[in-house]
């Protein structure tokens, strides 16, 4: 799934084209258990795909094929496009692949003191929160509604605010029931965790961000897409 509209696809070549954007290409590897490939880096602890930026006038898929290279020993050929990611107000583009093993060996670098394989449902506490998404992009996975708060934005404003926008649905009788830090992606976020109610049950969701929606029993929740998501699982629970 490439995680763009079609409309968008102009767009995009004209930011590729962009020297103002910051370029870079990660790739997932799969065995044969279908477990993922990640790193553990050495400056930080936490665990991310294989990849980096991209050099002057380099491609993104020569970029991904370094890159693995030196991170990891391993000999690749890309596979598929898995998705591209832009962030405009960072001005970066990101392109991820899904890459086959073709040669080399294991070999640590500068960058990873450690490359383990890992069950993609059971990623470590401390990957990085943008690559779990990228690696979800493999499988369909679940999440709740909700975002960023924007400056000036309470917290019930967001929920209600992002709610609206990825599904369609007006919440009403917001209850707070707790809120925790996240670690990931090398900053503090405070998550709140809120439970509400909604006078409809047909929701529209934007196909921007939203793939799919759809109701599900608390008692009978789907695969969710990190550790926030279970957090929040736990959250209502003792709550209730």
């Amino acid at each position: 799934m490439i995680n763009v509209r079609v409309g968008q696809i102009r767009s995009i070549k004209s930011v590729v084209g962009n020297k103002m954007f910051k370029k870079a290409a990660f790739g997932m590897i799969l065995n044969k258990d279908k477990e993922i490939l990640l790193c553990h880096r050495r400056d930080i602890d936490f665990w991310n795909l294989p990849g980096g930026g991209c050099g002057k006038k380099e491609s993104f898929k020569n970029c991904v094929l370094r890159e693995i290279k030196e991170e990891t020993g391993f000999i690749t050929k890309i596979e598929k496009l898995s998705g591209i990611y832009i962030k405009l107000k960072k001005k970066e583009i990101v392109f991820v692949f899904v890459c086959n093993i073709t040669g080399g060996k294991k070999i640590l670098s500068d960058e990873a003191d450690k490359i383990e394989y890992f069950d993609i449902k059971k990623l470590p506490l401390n990957t990085i929160g943008k690559h779990i998404q990228r690696i979800n992009g493999l499988i369909k996975k679940w999440t709740f509604p909700g975002g960023r708060i924007n400056k000036n934005e309470t917290p019930e404003k967001a929920i209600k605010r992002e709610v609206k926008e990825e599904v369609g649905l007006d919440v009403l009788d917001l209850k707070l029931l707790d809120s925790f830090i996240s670690t990931a992606e090398y900053k503090k976020d405070k998550i709140y965790v809120f439970l509400a109610k909604s006078n409809k049950k047909d929701f529209k969701i934007d196909n921007i961000e939203i793939l799919e929606a759809n109701w599900f029993s608390i008692n009978n929740i789907p695969e969710l897409i990190g550790p926030i998501a279970l957090k929040m699982v736990d959250i209502y629970k003792n709550a209730n």
